[in-house]
């Protein structure tokens, strides 16, 4: 059997993997910071290594052969390896310095941010970056170090779950609404009143189809196509509208119209990649985490409701 490894360039495999993805000589060598004859010259010598052809080279750009299709599953997954392989030769690192990438949503970062620079204090050789991102960044593909987030955990299986507590979600209207609006008091009220939808919704937003069963066919104020609009049209006197007890509480240019529901609470996580996991600065952070921050953001999410009805749960 002829043993291509000890001849074979792995430079060469990895330009080959760019030009797949590229489409092209050019875009490659844009993307490699070298020139396209370089690129070029390079998969020649590959392809003649391999006595194959890897790419059909057309007037547009190259397209890949059977071989090279081939190669490029192959490769994706040597680098995918590769990649895990870094995390967890990271991960034994025992220094509490360095950056630590922290993804979440925007309605949550008022509630971290004094704890924060607590943190801080503590270890001041470790440094923030925050990323408020409604998309839930990979913590596989190294997008971010930790995330909190609600609701579903998602698709990432290598992740370490941590839950902090339950969100609450109630439907709050402006103020400025309730002057030429009754306030809902039984279930068949909320059939005479307007509502901010959404053209689509994630399952996990259970509290519309809530809405759909009290009220088949709900008069419409506003339709987004952004959870992130909601709060902003609701204020401005559109309609009803589904906001966390979180981010509405502490508004004083808004009224609960229908308390929080048990089927609507959505959980919150702590999610660490479990390859991370070990790794010294990120285990002072959950630990901070849970003595400090947890407790108090339990405090925040905790549901009150100072009207007569109180919260159904």
């Amino acid at each position: 059997m002829h043993n291509y490894a000890d001849q074979i360039n792995w430079e060469d495999f990895y330009i080959a993997l760019n030009i797949a993805r590229c489409g092209s000589f050019m875009k490659a060598a844009a993307q490699l910071g070298i020139h396209h004859t370089t690129v070029a010259r390079r998969l020649d010598r590959l392809e003649k290594q391999l006595t194959t052809q890897l790419f059909y080279r057309h007037t547009r750009g190259v397209e890949l052969t059977a071989a090279g299709q081939e190669m490029l599953l192959a490769l994706s997954q040597v680098q995918a390896d590769l990649q895990h392989l870094g995390a967890r030769l990271h991960g034994h690192n025992t220094t509490l310095a360095g950056s630590l990438r922290i993804t979440t949503l925007v309605p949550f970062w008022g509630v971290l941010a004094p704890h924060l620079q607590e943190f801080r204090h503590r270890y001041p050789r470790i440094d923030f970056e925050l990323i408020l991102e409604e998309r839930g960044l990979s913590l596989s593909q190294g997008e971010a170090d930790i995330a909190l987030r609600a609701g579903s955990i998602g698709a990432e299986d290598m992740v370490v779950p941590i839950k902090i507590a339950d969100m609450y979600v109630a439907l709050y209207g402006a103020k400025t609404y309730f002057q030429s609006h009754t306030p809902p008091e039984r279930l068949e009220d909320l059939k005479t009143h307007q509502y901010v939808m959404l053209t689509r919704y994630p399952p996990s937003f259970t509290w519309f189809d809530w809405l759909a069963e009290q009220v088949p066919e709900p008069q419409t104020g506003i339709l987004l196509n952004h959870p992130q609009g909601i709060s902003a049209a609701v204020k401005a006197g559109f309609g009803l509208g589904f906001l966390s007890y979180l981010e509405a509480s502490h508004d004083d240019s808004l009224q609960l119209a229908w308390p929080a529901q048990e089927r609507w609470k959505s959980p919150l996580w702590l999610l660490v990649h479990r390859d991370r996991y070990r790794e010294a600065k990120i285990q002072a952070f959950i630990q901070f985490f849970k003595s400090v921050i947890q407790p108090a953001m339990r405090a925040e999410l905790a549901y009150q409701d100072a009207g007569d009805k109180g919260p159904v749960l």
